[in-house]
């Protein structure tokens, strides 16, 4: 199986998941984007969906499926997203695509989170294959890119990009991530940090991982 058929394997897979009549929390990437067809294609009876990219949604409108903002939304039963990285304990790395921070925020209100990957995105040690990113207002970027060195990391600008919310993105290679917990708490007391996409106290619950052997489900 190729990477992308993996990926949609795995979204078929998850869709068993969902409840009916709901709006689900979904967040960003190409897995999200397979997901958001495959429940279109299955006519999974939802209400609708929140999702975090400007790429999700249009695919989402696409596909016949009502789009709500998590302003107009309450709690939300079941978040699902892919990620960049994701370790043994369920400790994830998001970002790549620039949606971290809200993707933390839709996970936050949402009673379980599952992380859908093909295996290529499994590590034996969380920042092998993914940086840090951490959005962050323009005034501040450099005063928290000199934070993230003295506590060990590679900050690299992402330069000629800006998030949905107007701000910059770094992202960190080579930040200790022997302790993510302890690395999250640090970032979040940054001032000048919007959000970042390390998910270690805000782990998915459980995570299904697609290989040509099939699917794998771990849970904490």
């Amino acid at each position: 199986m190729t990477q992308d058929e993996l990926k949609q394997f795995v979204a078929r897979e998850v869709v068993n998941y969902i409840l009916p009549n709901e709006v689900l929390g979904l967040g960003a990437g190409s897995t999200v984007e397979h997901l958001i067809r495959e429940i279109a294609k299955q006519q999974v009876e939802i209400k609708g969906v929140v999702v975090c990219s400007e790429s999700a949604r249009l695919v989402a409108i696409k596909e016949g499926l009502e789009v709500f903002t998590l302003s107009q939304v309450g709690r939300l039963s079941l978040y699902i997203d892919g990620a960049d990285e994701v370790d043994a304990s369920l400790c994830c790395l998001k970002g790549g695509g620039g949606a971290a921070t809200l993707e933390k925020i839709t996970a936050s209100v949402s009673d379980r989170f599952i992380c859908i990957v093909d295996e290529s995105k499994l590590s034996s040690r969380l920042g092998k294959k993914a940086p840090v990113s951490i959005e962050v207002i323009k005034q501040a970027r450099s005063a928290v890119s000199r934070v993230c060195v003295g506590l060990g990391g590679r900050p690299v600008y992402r330069e000629g990009f800006v998030s949905q919310h107007g701000n910059d993105i770094i992202d960190v290679y080579d930040l200790p991530l022997s302790q993510p917990i302890a690395l999250e708490e640090k970032l979040n007391n940054i001032p000048g940090v919007v959000g970042h996409g390390l998910f270690a106290i805000l782990r998915p619950h459980s995570l299904l991982l697609a290989s040509s052997k099939g699917i794998k489900t771990i849970n904490q």
